[in-house]
């Protein structure tokens, strides 16, 4: 079962230049965390979705202009997450539960030796 939550969460991002935070909301699949934030760069428009054990990039799922503007309020955002999150639980499955743990675990060594320790993720209620 997916379960986007109603609140925001700052986590972090590894990075070439650091962890970079980023804020958006929690994915709940599986026993796994994730953090979806809509994201424009350049001409694309996407949702990013990170694993908050590692920090590393997950999935970047394309936007039609129109689908990225739906992200105007937190209604609409969660509407759209819990929509577009199956195409996350896909490729979890595809990669299979046990794999992709041992992938997060893998990278939050190998982030935290070449960025030093994740910084806390913070919640917050009243976004």
């Amino acid at each position: 079962m997916i379960k986007i939550s109603d609140y925001a969460v700052k986590t972090y991002v590894a990075t070439r230049e650091g962890w970079i935070p980023r804020v958006g909301h929690e994915v709940n699949l599986y026993d796994f965390n994730l953090i979806v934030f809509p994201e424009k760069t350049k001409n694309q428009f996407s949702l990013n979705f990170t694993d908050m054990k590692s920090g590393n990039h997950v999935y970047n799922l394309r936007l039609s202009p129109i689908d990225f503007l739906e992200t105007g309020t937190k209604e609409r955002c969660l509407v759209l997450f819990q929509e577009k999150a199956s195409v996350i639980k896909e490729i979890i499955d595809g990669i299979g539960v046990d794999s992709f743990s041992k992938k997060s675990i893998e990278a939050l060594k190998k982030n935290e030796k070449r960025l030093g320790i994740k910084p806390v993720t913070e919640i917050y209620q009243n976004i």
